[in-house]
């Protein structure tokens, strides 16, 4: 199928009627979302257990919170790479032959400021893609509109939604950018808004590929860049990284995307922070034990 015949298909899907589509509005309505009393009782929890965490981590001796740090990123390169079924011998030998990473990229753009520009995602976006089976080919923001989001139900293909139109993409990548550096005034904005970017971005599809790489990516920066923020700790890499989590409950991850494309309600997003609570909960408490277990062996 040609690019042309592709972009065919997709707006006679719109023109059907019988698929959402991903708009402005969507991006717009992120600021008035209304946090379930429930959520923000699970959010304040998972701050006490978050605060734990990062407790533990700052009692290591230097050397080796410095190791248990980097070996969280190593980590979490491998992972969000193995989700989008890459050839992690050739990625790892791509690492090996150049060390940089978009992590560390993420982390050198938010000591300067603390905030991420739309050429900064595309950027981080660039970063993540080297190395892989796309690279140069699904480089910059989408030029056409002949992408679906869809799924494996049944054993048939079952579209889930239709991403944003391109000529909308960089108007709502400025919102998000707008939305993600916005002033945080409450502590549990620390998880809130890295939850809301990461949707944002992976329901909007703006690149060809690795977008749900990027929302990842910049969900894990801003809860880091957001701890400092509020003076939870003062570490110099992020040290929680969901991909793990995400990759093990993907029909769940996928789902949950799905519902607020379709739904466009509170309930639905809701139901997106529930589950995203829950990941990073997996994560603190193995980390935790982890990180107890290393303290008995000093």
């Amino acid at each position: 199928m040609t690019y042309l015949d592709a972009e065919k298909r997709v707006i006679d899907l719109i023109n059907s009627g019988l698929y959402e589509v991903v708009t402005l509005e969507d991006v717009k309505r992120i600021n008035s979302i209304n946090v379930s009393n429930d959520n923000k009782e699970y959010i304040n929890e998972t701050l006490e257990i978050y605060r734990k965490y990062l407790d533990l981590i700052s009692s290591l001796p230097e050397k080796i919170k410095q190791g248990f740090l980097e070996t969280l990123r190593k980590n979490e390169i491998k992972h969000n790479q193995k989700a989008e079924h890459e050839n992690m011998f050739l990625l790892e030998l791509y690492r090996t032959l150049d060390s940089s990473n978009s992590i560390d990229l993420g982390v050198s753009k938010l000591n300067k400021n603390h905030i991420l520009t739309p050429n900064d995602l595309e950027e981080l976006h660039d970063k993540i893609m080297e190395g892989t089976e796309e690279e140069g080919i699904n480089l910059g923001y989408r030029t056409k509109d002949d992408k679906v989001v869809e799924g494996i139900e049944g054993g048939a293909r079952d579209i889930h939604f239709i991403p944003i139109r391109k000529e909308e993409i960089p108007e709502a990548m400025n919102l998000i950018c707008k939305f993600i550096n916005s002033e945080a005034t409450k502590e549990e904005e620390i998880f809130l808004k890295p939850f809301n970017a990461h949707a944002l971005i992976a329901i909007l599809q703006a690149f060809p590929d690795g977008n749900t790489r990027l929302a990842r990516l910049v969900h894990q920066l801003k809860i880091w860049d957001l701890s400092r923020k509020f003076n939870l700790t003062n570490i110099n890499l992020p040290a929680l990284y969901m991909s793990k989590s995400f990759l093990m409950m993907r029909r769940s991850y996928r789902e949950n995307l799905r519902k607020i494309v379709i739904e466009k309600t509170d309930d639905a997003w809701n139901s997106w922070y529930r589950f995203s609570l829950n990941a990073v909960n997996e994560q603190l408490n193995f980390g935790i034990s982890n990180l107890e277990e290393i303290k008995r062996r000093l």
